[in-house]
């Protein structure tokens, strides 16, 4: 291996194990100056994240997207390329419109009005 491809890959794992021990030196930090004020460290725990909600449906969206251009490919005489990508985003777009629909479900049943 020449030593400029070793340089790269020191620098990577390099980086990959400072962000790693900034990250854990820093929660730890936290952690003991939350101790030292009295904050209760079992705090409500945040919820999960619509954005992390949104993103697993797009990859599911887009993973059915591939399957289903992998059969429509199969058995219609267009280009292997053209129902791929087709049906990508269509797996996606309709992933995308079945959270949104989802996602204002939930906000119909809440209780709180927040018309402003």
């Amino acid at each position: 291996m020449p030593a400029s491809e070793m340089f790269v890959m020191m620098a990577l794992f390099s980086t990959v194990f400072g962000l790693a021990y900034l990250i854990i030196s820093t929660r730890h930090k936290e952690r003991m100056a939350m101790i030292e004020r009295g904050i209760d460290l079992s705090a409500p725990k945040k919820q999960s994240s619509p954005f992390l909600k949104k993103l697993a449906f797009l990859i599911a969206g887009v993973g059915a997207g591939i399957f289903f251009g992998g059969v429509f490919a199969a058995v219609t005489p267009f280009e292997d390329a053209a129902c791929y990508f087709s049906m990508i985003m269509v797996g996606g777009g309709g992933s995308l419109l079945a959270h949104y629909h989802l996602q204002e479900k939930k906000n119909e049943d809440s209780p709180f009005d927040l018309d402003l």
